[in-house]
């Protein structure tokens, strides 16, 4: 991660004057789904940050109004997306009591009142930003692009061998046969998946250029539920908690670890399997003794295992 935290750090410094203006645009307001830079572009979400303000140019004053008006509608009343329906009848007054039901901050109502009658200016300086920040972003993201590119030949491969399973094992994302998934790689952030833009025909999925090595980590340092409910039954008798106490000292064969507990040797050896089979503790045969010691790489493991169980 360390790359990354450098390559924010960095998108942070280079874009540190330009803060209040992306957190006005992009800081979600409380009673929006949305942040406001969404609603502003509005129908030119899939298109190039190039060509958006030419295409912009074309429409008429009236094709304007009508664009964020059908923008901030749509959004509060999904029914109303068809753009056909709401052009026959499309009224101001009826906007903006629509908002004024709708929202309860103050604030977020004048800045959509102020969107729909600034939306030229604001759109023209979103899209200024947004190709500072693609500037930015190109020029950060360029270290990457090795990374990037065995990431996605890595989830093309195993796409080939079986889509449905990848991605149901990996991300718990159940394919549909009749939508068109496009998959893109995220790195900020790297460690999480989403589904964007979900419709009947097509879906983005975004994934994380580090959720794999997560997933494989989590594998490897992860602990059977099972296991751990066996350990500690193992560990609450108290004779072989004294017996791992006694090894965190050195290694012991079962002789010393029977005189030192006045146990049986038979005793000794039950508890000593145990504790082997639970990989709690190593065994070496030396001059022809068997020597225990601890397997504390074995006992931090669990104990990772049952802090991640347990605790948050």
């Amino acid at each position: 991660y360390d790359d990354i935290i450098a390559g924010v750090e960095q998108i942070k410094s280079v874009l540190k004057g330009d803060a209040s203006r992306l957190e006005f645009f992009f800081k979600k307001p409380n009673d929006l789904k949305i942040e406001l830079g969404w609603l502003i572009l509005g129908k030119y979400m899939d298109y190039q940050l190039e060509a958006i303000l030419d295409d912009y140019q074309q429409l008429s004053l009236q094709e304007r109004l009508f664009e964020v008006y059908w923008s901030i509608y749509s959004f509060f009343d999904e029914s109303l997306a068809k753009r056909e329906d709401i052009q026959k009848n499309w009224q101001e007054g009826k906007l903006f009591s629509f908002v004024q039901e709708q929202l309860t901050s103050d604030d977020t109502k004048y800045k959509l009142l102020y969107l729909y009658h600034n939306h030229e200016l604001l759109l023209n300086e979103l899209v200024t930003l947004l190709l500072e920040v693609k500037k930015v972003l190109a020029e950060v993201l360029k270290p990457f692009e090795g990374r990037i590119q065995a990431f996605m030949d890595n989830i093309e491969l195993k796409l080939q061998e079986n889509a449905h399973k990848f991605l149901e094992d990996q991300y718990g994302f159940s394919k549909n046969d009749d939508v068109m998934t496009e998959i893109y790689p995220s790195i900020i952030p790297s460690y999480t998946v989403t589904l964007q833009n979900a419709t009947d025909a097509s879906e983005s999925l975004i994934l994380g250029i580090n959720t794999i090595k997560i997933s494989e980590l989590k594998k490897t340092y992860s602990c059977d539920e099972e296991k751990l409910l066996n350990i500690l039954k193992s560990i609450s008798d108290k004779s072989k908690l004294e017996v791992l106490k006694a090894l965190k000292e050195g290694k012991l064969y079962g002789g010393q670890l029977a005189e030192r507990f006045k146990l049986s040797n038979a005793t000794i050896s039950y508890h000593m399997s145990n504790l082997v089979s639970l990989d709690l503790v190593h065994i070496e045969k030396e001059n022809n003794r068997i020597y225990y010691s601890l397997n504390t790489a074995k006992i931090s493991e669990y104990l990772d295992g049952l802090r991640s169980l347990l605790l948050v």
